[in-house]
């Protein structure tokens, strides 16, 4: 009689990720007017997880930033804005084995 084994491997759970988490970013509206509430907005995707995401933007040069933790999206309010504001910004987010993606910088002015 012949007998036949299979043995399935099992995924490792400590394997190392050497991916970083895919991200997006945008503002809403997407043409800004003055006295309007703005937005930005972001998307993290990781098959390990996002622990972190950070949403960093300037305000006519005056910075600030917007954290979330362990979730994929993030929203920053930036309340209303006069006619001519600049802004700046720019997410990157952290997946569960410490490896951070990040977008490129976007601008956009208050009204134009």
């Amino acid at each position: 009689m012949l007998l036949a084994v299979l043995f399935f491997a099992a995924p490792i759970a400590n394997a190392a990720d050497g991916f970083p988490p895919a991200v997006s970013v945008w503002h809403s509206p997407l043409v800004p007017t003055a006295g309007a509430p703005v937005e930005i907005r972001t998307h993290a995707l990781d098959a390990s997880g996002i622990s972190a995401i950070e949403i960093n933007y300037w305000i006519n040069g005056a910075p600030a930033t917007k954290q979330c933790t362990y979730t994929t999206e993030c929203v920053a309010s930036l309340g209303t804005m006069a006619q001519g504001t600049q802004v700046r910004y720019f997410a990157r987010a952290r997946d569960t084995y410490g490896n951070w993606g990040e977008t490129d910088n976007y601008y956009f002015t208050v009204g134009q």
